[in-house]
C-alpha cells in the first residue's frame, strides 16, 4: 500500500537510487525474474548481482510499489530469486511445445547436476547438450534446427531462466548456467505434467494400477492448484 511512510521512504533515495527504483521496476515486468547469483564475465566467477540487492534491501517498496497495478512480488532467500506474478493470470508468456522440451531438459540437467554438486551450485551446459537431450527425449535420428534451440534459447535468457556464459548463439559449445529460476518455472509438478504428455501409455498403465488397487489417496503435500490440461499439441505449460 502507497501510503505516508512509503512516501517518506522513497523520498529519503537520492536520485540515482530512484532512477535504479524505476529501472529493476521495468526489469521485473520485463523479465520476470532477478537472480542473485549470476556470473561476472568481469572476475569469471559467480557473484551477487547488484541489481537484485537494491531490491531485496527495498523490497517493501517494490511489493507495495507493484501491488497497485496488481503485481505480486515474491522473493525466495534460499534460491536467491525475485520474480513477480500477475494476480490476474495475465501478461505472461506460454511457451509453445519445443520451446517447453528445451525448458524441460534444462530442468533435466539442472537435476541431474545438482546432485553431484556440494559447495557450489554452478550448473551449466550447452546448446550441444541440449540438442542430445532433445533427441533422445523424443526418439529423434536427426537433429533439431539449430535456429529452433537458438530461439528458445534466448527467449530463456531473456527471462533469466539461463544466461550465456561465453561464445555467441550460433556456437553450440558456449556455456549456458542454469539459473535456479528453472525450480519456479517449471515445478515438480509441471515436470509431471510434461512427462505425462510426452509419455501417455505410462499414464495410462498408472490409472489401470489405481482402478486395479480399488484405493483412494489424498496428498499433504500444501495446496498447489492444478494446473490445466491443453488438448493443443502445440501447446504445453509453462508461462513465464
Amino acid at each position: 500500500m502507497i501510503d505516508a511512510q512509503w512516501l517518506e521512504a522513497f523520498d529519503k533515495m537520492n536520485s540515482a537510487d530512484r532512477d535504479l527504483f524505476a529501472r529493476e521496476v521495468n526489469t521485473l515486468l520485463a523479465r520476470t525474474f532477478l537472480i542473485r547469483d549470476r556470473y561476472d564475465n568481469s572476475v569469471g566467477e559467480i557473484r551477487a548481482s547488484a541489481a537484485s540487492r537494491f531490491v531485496a534491501r527495498h523490497f517493501d517498496l517494490f511489493s507495495d510499489y507493484l501491488s497497485l497495478a496488481g503485481w505480486h512480488l515474491v522473493k525466495d532467500r534460499h534460491y536467491g530469486v525475485i520474480y513477480v506474478e500477475s494476480d490476474y493470470g495475465q501478461n505472461r508468456r506460454h511457451l509453445n511445445l519445443f520451446q517447453t522440451l528445451v525448458l524441460y531438459c534444462l530442468r533435466l540437467i539442472y537435476d541431474e547436476e545438482r546432485e553431484k554438486l556440494t559447495l557450489n551450485n554452478e550448473i551449466q551446459t550447452t546448446s550441444f547438450e541440449v540438442a542430445a537431450r532433445l533427441m533422445n527425449l523424443e526418439g529423434r535420428r536427426k537433429k533439431p534446427a539449430d535456429r529452433d534451440i537458438q530461439e528458445a534459447l534466448k527467449l530463456l535468457s531473456h527471462h533469466q531462466v539461463i544466461q550465456k556464459i561465453d561464445g555467441s548463439w550460433t556456437d553450440e559449445q558456449a556455456r549456458l548456467l542454469i539459473l535456479p529460476s528453472i525450480l519456479f518455472v517449471l515445478p515438480n509438478q509441471k515436470i509431471a505434467d510434461v512427462y505425462r504428455q510426452l509419455n501417455p501409455s505410462d499414464d495410462e498403465s498408472e490409472r489401470q494400477e489405481e482402478d486395479d488397487d480399488d484405493m483412494e489417496s489424498e496428498s499433504d503435500f500444501g495446496d498447489e492448484p492444478e494446473q490445466p490440461v491443453t488438448d493443443e499439441k502445440g501447446d504445453l505449460w509453462p508461462n513465464i
